[in-house]
């Protein structure tokens, strides 16, 4: 539909799909916060547990350290369900990012080239607020050709 020869239903469709990627962003900003404080939970959970991702051995003379080799710990069940967490919501994240890339993909690349100056500039404005919401996928050197 953002392709169709109608300008009414190409700014709509355009429109629509500039919105759809506004929210996915938004909703990774915020699971990209709950992840950090979970993950922060999971590394506080492993020094707990003594399951430190710092190398110890240097601290500890090499006798001590060997001994420190053979048992191996395990996270408890709370460390495990963050681990768990952890990995679901890096999961979604991913699928969150792949999904507004290919909308932007399919509808921006086509769309900031548009005869009509009103698609354009909405297609621009749109890359400009996802760049500001979120420069690690946006700001690359693929992408800084469409701001001239």
């Amino acid at each position: 539909m953002s392709s169709s020869p109608i300008r009414a239903l190409r700014v709509s469709a355009s429109l629509a799909a500039y919105r759809l990627v506004h929210l996915f962003i938004k909703v990774g900003t915020q699971l990209r916060k709950r992840l950090a404080s979970i993950q922060g939970q999971l590394n506080t959970e492993k020094r707990r547990t003594g399951m430190s991702q710092r190398n110890d051995t240097t601290r500890v003379p090499k006798k001590r350290a060997a001994q420190g080799k053979e048992k191996k710990k395990e996270l408890s069940s709370k460390g495990k369900e963050l681990a768990n967490k952890v990995d679901e919501l890096t999961t979604k994240n991913s699928e969150l990012t792949e999904l507004s890339d290919r909308v932007y993909r399919s509808i921006f690349i086509g769309r900031y080239c548009d005869i009509y100056a009103e698609v354009r500039s909405m297609s621009l404005s749109a890359l400009g607020g996802w760049i500001m919401m979120f420069p690690d996928q946006f700001l690359d050197e693929t992408d800084n050709k469409y701001i001239r």
